[in-house]
């Protein structure tokens, strides 16, 4: 292939993971090969979507899901964002609970200040505290939510929450 022009080449629709290209490295002012898998292994890592989650380990006899929307979540390297609207029925008896929520990118939290979010407002919530868990409430990698109310038996349709926390390996 030596003497060939770039532009005299057959063009590759799609080009391979171990597929090879030309590269000159500025820093040795060297010509070298660098597989196409390379290039990407330096880059910003970008995922986004929607996932359904799932609520579970309530406590007080409330019932939250998640199901019911999907998340929209964003992440950027190790950093994952996510955003989704919750229902949250309080136990007739009680003003407050206690519930895992899955995640959309696993990680294994060690502490429960590796995640954290805020909710949206509503009347008669008096706090929504939104944490990692490190396996001392429920599942170690998800999520726990504490949910406050004015009162007992309070319903909360479409309260939405959005997280943000570290993927941990």
């Amino acid at each position: 292939m030596a003497g060939v022009k770039v532009t005299d080449l057959t063009t590759l629709g799609a080009a391979d993971a171990n597929d090879i290209m030309y590269i000159v490295d500025t820093t040795a002012n060297q010509s070298k090969q660098i597989q196409v898998q390379d290039i990407y292994s330096g880059m910003p890592q970008f995922d986004s979507g929607f996932i359904t989650l799932t609520a579970s380990n309530e406590t007080n006899g409330a019932t939250a899901s998640a199901g019911v929307y999907p998340a929209i979540y964003n992440r950027v390297n190790d950093v994952v964002t996510f955003t989704i609207p919750l229902n949250v029925q309080l136990g007739v008896s009680n003003d407050d609970t206690n519930f895992s929520l899955s995640i959309p990118i696993a990680s294994n939290f060690n502490l429960v200040k590796q995640a954290f979010g805020l909710s949206s407002p509503a009347e008669n919530l008096l706090a929504v505290e939104i944490y990692s868990d490190d396996g001392s409430f429920g599942a170690a990698g998800s999520i726990n939510v504490y949910v406050k109310a004015a009162s007992n038996g309070l319903s909360f349709a479409y309260l939405t929450i959005t997280v943000q926390y570290l993927v941990i390996p």
